[in-house]
């Protein structure tokens, strides 16, 4: 029996280990679920992430619920929790977590961002706390640090241009 055990690990590890990088592209339901593991490269297009690290690769779209992101580009979809340690956000519904990356555009509900570069979208709460602030539109939210270059800061029921951060524009402007 141990003899057995041992031929199917040398199988799936040679297998595993001949795997291109097509190989590792994910078609449509093809991935509908990942939980556990390491994601090294490739295309996710579709599908439900559970938990797990995610090295390199573009993220299509999709439910992320918890994990590591070290690198790579997201296209859209919905975050709810985890780290995002690198990379780019392009899109999508960012909901809970830690983030240190580049922020093109989306929706951010709440959680920490760490560092990095936002550079549009929406922030409806959360902290910010590091990293430089491009531009958007900030609703409410912490702002903790970083350096703020130019927004829109909900005030009074409309919208306001502000050159400085949050907190310096309502400790001027009281509510």
């Amino acid at each position: 029996m141990e003899n057995s055990i041992k031929h199917k690990a040398r199988i799936l590890a040679e297998k595993l280990l001949s795997e291109s990088d097509d190989d590792r592209i994910s078609e449509p339901g093809v991935w509908e679920v990942w939980n556990g593991g390491i994601w090294n490269g490739g295309d996710w297009r579709v599908g439900d992430w559970k938990d797990g690290v995610w090295n390199d690769g573009v993220w299509k779209i999709g439910n992320w619920n918890d994990g590591i992101w070290k690198d790579g580009t997201w296209k859209d979809g919905v975050w709810k929790g985890g780290s995002f340690l690198g990379g780019t956000w392009e899109n999508g519904d960012w909901w809970d977590g830690s983030f240190h990356g580049t922020w093109i555009y989306g929706h951010w509900k709440r959680g920490a961002f760490r560092g990095g570069t936002w550079k549009g979208g929406d922030w409806y709460d959360g902290s910010f706390e590091g990293g430089t602030w491009k531009n958007g539109r900030w609703w409410g939210g912490e702002w903790k640090g970083g350096k703020w270059v130019t927004g829109w800061v909900r005030y009074k029921g409309g919208w306001v241009t502000s050159k400085v951060s949050p907190d310096i524009y309502f400790k001027n402007n009281p509510v």
